[in-house]
């Protein structure tokens, strides 16, 4: 991110791959909208059909679950010294948490763009499917860590954000 000089950067996992506009409409629609964050759907692209629906942006519903994809074009100004969590290193949701830092720390406007989407792969092995990792206790560990980095600046929607969630953590 030091080296970065270009008005957006995107990172895109080794074993996902992009249609070949994906980049060019996703760079259109945030020069036209002016937003700094532009995001789509998951697409399993093996066995054809949308994994992670996003939708359009609003606030509540990020908190309470994620469908920002790390593979997002963001625009580099808004990164700033924004950086992954370190301690969410080789863990869960450390996209999740970059996200939201730029969004809620760094002001950046998100923007769904429902023209293209991510050809994403979903392997056994990958990180977030390690062993203990599939545990729903697990999951909420680490998304309850994130919430509450942002409790002091937005407390009722991180509060709203648990409540909704409470139920799903205790398996109902």
């Amino acid at each position: 991110l030091e080296w970065n000089d270009s008005e957006f950067v995107i990172f895109v996992d080794a074993d996902d791959f992009l249609d070949n506009d994906f980049i060019y409409k996703m760079v259109r629609l945030a020069e036209n909208e002016k937003k700094d964050i532009v995001y789509c759907d998951l697409y399993d692209f093996e066995n054809q059909r949308t994994q992670i629906q996003a939708r359009p942006f609003e606030l509540r519903s990020l908190l309470q679950n994620n469908y920002i994809s790390n593979c997002s074009l963001i625009r580099s100004s808004k990164i700033g010294n924004i950086r992954y969590d370190v301690n969410l290193n080789r863990k869960f949701l450390e996209d999740y948490d970059f996200i939201l830092q730029l969004i809620l720390n760094g002001n950046a406007q998100p923007i769904y763009c429902d023209e293209v989407k991510l050809n994403y792969r979903i392997l056994n092995n990958s990180v977030s499917r390690k062993e203990n990792h599939d545990t729903l206790s697990y999951h909420y560990e680490i998304y309850c860590y994130i919430l509450l980095k942002f409790l002091s600046l937005y407390p009722n929607e991180v509060f709203d954000a648990l409540k909704d969630n409470i139920f799903v953590l205790e398996g109902r």
